[in-house]
């Protein structure tokens, strides 16, 4: 539980079904560097899901559900895991998605450790996404609210996990949450939802990334993709693949971030078109049903999060990656970023992107 009313209101349905119910609370790393606010205050330097005020909420919550509250503190192997992993993909020149590392190795591996130690069956979190059983097969779908699934978060959920995870949101739009909150009770039924990175405490990423990758932001040539320089660059993990915004250079046409060339600390921008690939490399490809996905079946790729989904030319495997070409050159694909494969409303498995062609 995370002290947001999603989480709150996922223990509430889990005790009203029945359910022995535990409340636990992950408290993770946060930026150490106090952000100071519009008033010139300094901001509580706690993580966003790890606040003094978020586990007050969580005690308040196990109180009126009469239910146990413990505290875990992850700080270590979050930091370990996720935050290191974050810079490290900016220093080498990826785009990594923290959530999608935060999921795979603390929500559900590290919280599965210990969900053994407790004794327990399963985990229920506040994750808008819906699992279909069919015998001993799990299937990962998206939620009825559409609008809010995070589906493209959970692609590497395997069937061993599927089959002890709970995600009681998936049949409830975002306002009904609230209403049964409400009905409840409970004081966060209305609460403020962050959208941030987390652990960057209310700061700007890039401003994270300047103080903790001091070494990376060095200064650098803006250069067309046939090597002519038109600008100069503040360092390269301050610019992101397909970014347009907030590239000076003295070019009158638009232009757009195509690769990040750390060898030569270059920043290579070309056109729109320049910008826009077909053929990527996916590493590390996790797939929910243990089979390769057939395009025949009409299967869809996102390579964004609410990114639309793409139409696949061919998909092949070669030992532990895949090799995707879409149909049409898209613009923006990032390595560090994940590819999700979709039939329909169903997650089959997706991968980290690597190369880009």
């Amino acid at each position: 539980m995370s002290g947001g009313v999603d989480s709150s209101v996922a223990a509430l349905l889990m005790k009203e079904q029945g359910y022995d119910v535990t409340a636990v609370h992950m408290k993770f790393w946060t930026d150490d560097n106090v952000a100071v606010d519009a008033n010139g205050y300094m901001e509580s330097p706690e993580n966003a899901c790890c606040s003094i005020e978020g586990v007050s909420d969580i005690r308040a919550v196990a109180r009126q559900l009469d239910i146990p509250f413990y505290v875990l503190d992850c700080r270590d192997y979050f930091k370990e895991t996720v935050v290191s992993y974050f810079l490290q993909g900016f220093k080498d020149g990826e785009t990594p998605n923290p959530c999608i590392m935060c999921n795979r190795m603390v929500k559900f591996g590290y919280m599965y450790k210990k969900m053994r130690e407790f004794g327990a069956d399963m985990v229920a979190t506040g994750h808008y996404a819906k699992i279909i059983t069919d015998g001993n097969n799990y299937s990962l779908v998206k939620p009825k609210d559409t609008a809010k699934y995070q589906t493209y978060f959970l692609y590497m959920l395997t069937q061993d996990i599927l089959a002890h995870t709970a995600f009681p949101m998936g049949d409830y739009l975002k306002p009904e949450v609230r209403q049964m909150a409400e009905a409840f009770g409970l004081r966060l039924a209305h609460k403020h939802e962050s959208q941030e990175i987390c652990f960057v405490n209310g700061r700007n990423y890039r401003d994270f990334l300047k103080d903790r990758l001091v070494e990376s932001f060095i200064p650098g040539n803006i250069v067309s993709t046939t090597g002519e320089v038109l600008g100069e660059h503040v360092g390269l993990p301050g610019y992101t693949i397909g970014q347009r915004k907030g590239i000076q250079t003295r070019s009158t046409v638009p232009l757009y971030v195509v690769r990040k060339d750390t060898e030569k600390n270059n920043l290579v921008v070309g056109t729109l078109e320049e910008c826009s690939k077909k053929i990527i490399t996916i590493m590390d490809p996790v797939l929910i049903q243990g089979v390769m996905p057939d395009i025949k079946d009409d299967i869809k790729v996102q390579i964004r999060y609410q990114g639309r989904q793409l139409e696949i030319e061919s998909l092949s495997s070669d030992n532990d990656k895949l090799i995707l070409t879409l149909k049409n050159p898209e613009a923006g694909i990032a390595s560090g970023q994940s590819a999700v494969f979709y039939k329909g409303d169903e997650v089959l498995g997706g991968g980290i992107i690597k190369m880009i062609q």
